[in-house]
């Protein structure tokens, strides 16, 4: 995902975040997702130009619901010993992270 040095940067915060979360396990629609907006909103706040401003907010949203899909199918994948359907999972974590991201 990183362009330039300063998506490095974010990429480097969220890579953190994730991992914490993992070890802490924070609530997700209390606790994490706040988080997570501030921070996005935080790293774009200073981008002028309105077009750019939204296209680096979306490249970091999906770099997160990437993320979050992700450690949702190793979780999954942890708690259904008898196999799990990835579709359905994917589906699943992808339309969790939109309720809790958007609202």
């Amino acid at each position: 995902m990183p362009n330039n040095e300063m998506e490095t940067f974010c990429v480097n915060i969220f890579k953190n975040l994730f991992k914490y979360n993992q070890k802490i396990q924070m609530d997700d629609k209390t606790e994490f997702f706040p988080i997570l907006k501030v921070l996005i909103e935080s790293m774009i706040e200073n981008i002028d130009n309105e077009k750019e401003k939204e296209m680096r907010k979306d490249r970091l949203i999906e770099y997160c619901k990437r993320n979050y899909i992700n450690i949702w199918l190793e979780q999954a994948e942890e708690d259904c010993k008898n196999g799990f359907n990835k579709e359905v999972e994917i589906k699943n974590a992808n339309n969790q992270f939109d309720i809790y991201y958007f609202g």
